[in-house]
């Protein structure tokens, strides 16, 4: 069939639910200003260590606090957090035949636990995160290889530039979703568009993806 890859924060999980009050807690207990939701929410997306490097102040001792952000993220972190269809349609690509890539920056302990505590961990065949490629465009690169997908059948799905550059890098079709994290400028270097998880299955089966 074809390779579907798939960004998580803001294109399967409404991170923001929990990643404001989270930060924001960890840098209150120790006396720091809160950052506003919108400064957070413009940086879901980036790596884990650009993200956190950009949250947290210069004496802020970066051990400690990743100590104090994965406890609070572990009690605030709920199941039930997708964004709504997202479940239903990754079921449908998975009996469809898609083979499906989660395609992430964020740490492989934070992404296998959200997919795992969302019950969709099941629909990937692999989990790529920010920890184990260097750009977006490398991981994207070696799951075509790895899974044997040439360019005209892989597509990927996103909701920031970074998400559609790398697939540019590919020369591969992407998919961008209106409801995540990005701008009308960042939605714009995407090929299609759905405003509704349920319509990637019609954007997918649309696209001409032959060898």
């Amino acid at each position: 069939m074809a390779l579907l890859l798939f960004d998580v924060d803001g294109t399967l999980f409404k991170t923001h639910e929990f990643v404001v009050e989270t930060l924001n807690n960890s840098l209150e207990k120790y006396g720091y200003e809160k950052k506003s939701e919108e400064y957070i929410i413009s940086l879901i997306g980036e790596k884990f260590d650009v993200f956190i490097d950009r949250i947290i102040p210069e004496d802020f001792d970066r051990g400690k606090f990743l100590e104090i952000y994965n406890e609070m993220r572990e009690n605030h972190l709920k199941p039930n957090t997708l964004f709504d269809g997202v479940k239903e349609m990754l079921s449908t690509l998975s009996e469809d035949g898609f083979t499906l890539v989660a395609c992430s920056n964020g740490s492989s302990d934070y992404v296998e636990y959200v997919l795992d505590i969302n019950g969709i961990s099941g629909f990937f065949s692999e989990v790529l995160t920010g920890d184990k490629f260097g750009e977006k465009s490398e991981a994207i690169a070696g799951a075509m290889a790895k899974w044997g997908f040439n360019k005209c059948e892989t597509v990927m799905v996103g909701d920031r530039d970074i998400d559609f550059l790398a697939a540019k890098d590919n020369n591969i079709k992407s998919i961008g979703v209106e409801y995540g994290y990005g701008n009308e400028t960042e939605l714009s270097l995407a090929d299609y568009l759905v405003s509704e998880a349920s319509e990637i299955i019609e954007i997918v089966k649309r696209i001409d993806l032959k060898r």
